[in-house]
């Protein structure tokens, strides 16, 4: 039942960057992504992954000498996630993945087995406070590169995937409680009874015992079938004139930062572009991976310039 759900997961997680992918390479159009209802669906995705780690240690913790198979898991899941942040350094060094989902699934597991034998008040009242802490004391001073993977500051950091250990902690107390709970004992029971018949539970359990590898591999062969495809076809979906500045202001905005900031800071962006005569390459999507590396930097640089106040007269 629960190596079904993960699967159902994984799928989802599929769809996600595949949509991902298809604006990058220029087929669908470029600020997709960044629409409210599909940054909600990403949201969506993740706590699912976290609720099922909460379920999962409960689970494990019910058998008999869970450590190590606990401890197998976890070594996993930190070679996977510092092969992705190693590899994302190389190839995007400006918004490189140094605390994405896989990151924060190893650091909520080690922090969540400390309740496996918890009593359910407890469970509920670090859930509340896990989601209550980043509105209560996010702060400038935990804005600082060394603390960007709590989740208290007031900015988030540039990276292809930030999921910080605040609030989705609160996520992984919430699977904990439904564990346990007679609810969703009980739809578990329906659920894995309708699935039966069908190779859809059997297809479903087989992805997610294989989650990992499935994570791994995803991105990989996805952009090794969109990318020829582009070279081949061009992009079937070219953005027009101000899809690349409007996608600036929309990431900045989600970021934390004001909208006048970032229409300073997005222009300034635009201009780099223009001076360095990539703007047509890049509304058309033919840029190549330094030039892409390039027009990054340019976009954290200007935006990043609006963050440090100006100076009052010229004397």
């Amino acid at each position: 039942m629960l190596d079904a759900a993960r699967g159902l997961a994984i799928l989802a997680m599929v769809s996600f960057h595949a949509t991902w992918d298809l604006a990058y390479f220029g087929f669908i159009p470029a600020d997709f992504p960044d629409r409210p209802w599909f940054r909600l669906y990403g949201h969506m995705i993740a706590s699912s992954f976290l609720t099922l780690v909460g379920v999962g240690l409960v689970l494990a913790f019910r058998k008999a000498d869970p450590w190590p198979r606990y401890w197998q898991r976890i070594t996993k899941i930190a070679i996977a996630a510092s092969l992705i942040t190693l590899v994302t350094h190389a190839i995007m060094p400006d918004a490189f993945i140094f605390f994405g989902i896989l990151h924060c699934i190893v650091l909520c597991s080690l922090v969540g087995v400390l309740f496996v034998r918890a009593s359910l008040g407890v469970r509920l009242g670090t859930m509340a406070v896990a989601f209550a802490l980043p509105l209560w004391i996010a702060s400038p001073a935990l804005d600082a590169p060394a603390f960007w993977w709590l989740g208290l500051g007031t900015h988030l950091p540039v990276s292809n995937d930030i999921q910080p250990f605040l609030p989705w902690f609160g996520m992984v107390m919430a699977g904990m409680v439904l564990a346990e709970s007679n609810f969703a004992q009980r739809f578990g029971a329906v659920w894995a009874q309708r699935l039966r018949p069908t190779r859809l539970r059997a297809g479903l359990a087989g992805a997610g015992r294989h989650s990992l590898g499935l994570y791994m591999l995803h991105q990989p062969l996805l952009f090794a079938i969109l990318y020829p495809l582009t070279l081949a076809l061009g992009p079937a979906a070219p953005p027009d004139s101000h899809t690349l500045v409007g996608q600036c202001e929309i990431q900045c905005v989600n970021s934390g930062r004001d909208a006048p900031a970032c229409h300073r800071g997005c222009t300034c962006f635009a201009d780099q572009i223009k001076q360095h005569g990539l703007w047509d390459k890049a509304q058309l999507g033919r840029l190549n991976a330094v030039e892409q590396k390039s027009i990054i930097g340019f976009a954290n640089q200007c935006v990043r310039a609006q963050d440090v106040p100006e100076t009052l007269g010229n004397d």
